[in-house]
């Protein structure tokens, strides 16, 4: 026999166990009955006694305040003490698809698709606590009405939406492999998406019509490269702790007066930044940037951008900077460009040019380059 078996076997029951105080209170009102002569005081005792030790163990009466007094199913969600785990891929169009789910705290280890314009609700879904990627497609719904918060590892497309303004219980785990939000008539801010750290693959925000303001400050990589197009309120992006992207693609956004990405310091792709109707300034992009080969930076159809400084103070630009068709950009101040940036040829409103850098231009240090 197993030695920890026969030691369990020999071990002496506590003193202080149920059984023995049970025991002790029946031999001590024994006693009592014998000695005593006030039977009736004696009895109260005995049954006092018997009663007190006889009493189921935790018993709290009406209290209902302790740790097993269970969760309130309309409140906060309750307390995952050990997720379950489904690997699979789940489609939810229909209610049907909620069977057999977990019925406590869990994940899913594969895609969660949802889909379908006649489903309203996901609270079917329960007590979940992440995915690996996530689809939200073609829907009605209006927010996410999950039991908790669930984080996302993986891929997220959310798309066609046409009713949907809340994404508050999704989360972004801190790395991505990317993030699509596209043609969402009604949805003004991600949720907790903005947690990311890293986007690994690329990151597109378009045709957001409702959209006013982006901001993604925690997010320091977004290494599949950014598109930000056709979201006609966007006023504002804030990037400020992005250091290194793919290309960056930055277009027809109608309303955009302030873009902050004064973090960045390596883009691995063409930096385009094409018919923002209200971009006066790239004012909020950092100054020492560094556009690899064989890419290059493309200022076109701006109407009122006046400042361009920050890329006439990048360190080195491989490719062609071409700027054309910004009505209110002086000739001086693109030609800056030109003379300030280490970068490949410069083509000023189509031409490329090849003037002198002599003037009043910033760079004290700047070299002819005919």
């Amino acid at each position: 026999m197993h030695p920890e078996v026969d030691k369990a076997k020999s071990t002496p029951t506590p003193v202080n166990s149920p059984s023995i105080q049970i025991n002790y209170a029946t031999d001590t009102a024994r006693s009592l009955l014998k000695t005593s002569t006030m039977r009736t005081t004696i009895k109260a005792l005995l049954c006092s006694i018997i009663a007190t030790a006889c009493a189921p163990i935790g018993d709290r009466g009406d209290d209902f305040d302790g740790p097993d007094a269970g969760v309130d199913a309309g409140s906060a969600a309750a307390t995952c003490d050990q997720i379950e785990t489904k690997t699979m891929n789940l489609s939810v169009s229909g209610t049907a698809a909620f069977n057999g789910l977990p019925g406590k705290c869990w994940k899913l280890v594969g895609t969660l698709t949802i889909t379908g314009s006649t489903l309203t609700s996901v609270a079917g879904l329960k007590d979940l606590r992440e995915v690996q990627d996530l689809v939200i497609e073609n829907t009605t719904l209006t927010k996410i009405d999950t039991m908790s918060n669930f984080t996302v590892s993986g891929n997220v497309t959310i798309r066609n939406n046409t009713k949907l303004t809340d994404l508050s219980k999704v989360d972004a785990m801190s790395t991505l492999s990317s993030l699509t939000i596209e043609t969402n008539p009604e949805l003004t801010s991600f949720g907790g998406l903005t947690k990311a750290t890293i986007v690994t693959g690329m990151t597109k925000i378009a045709n957001n019509p409702k959209l006013a303001t982006l901001s993604l400050g925690s997010t320091q990589r977004l290494e599949g490269g950014l598109i930000i197009s056709d979201n006609q309120l966007l006023g504002t992006v804030d990037m400020h702790s992005v250091n290194s992207t793919g290309a960056i693609d930055i277009r027809n956004n109608g309303n955009l007066t302030m873009l902050t990405l004064t973090g960045l310091q390596q883009v691995h792709g063409n930096l385009t930044i094409d018919n923002n109707d209200k971009l006066e300034s790239l004012a909020g992009i950092a100054t020492g940037i560094n556009v690899s080969a064989p890419y290059g930076v493309w200022l076109t159809n701006n109407a009122v951008l006046k400042n361009v400084q920050s890329i006439a103070r990048a360190v080195f630009i491989y490719g062609a900077v071409t700027i054309n068709a910004n009505p209110q950009l002086t000739y001086t101040s693109a030609h800056e460009i030109y003379c300030c940036a280490d970068t490949g040829p410069v083509a000023i409103g189509g031409t490329v040019n090849q003037g002198n850098c002599g003037g009043g231009h910033y760079c004290a240090q700047c070299i002819a380059r005919q």
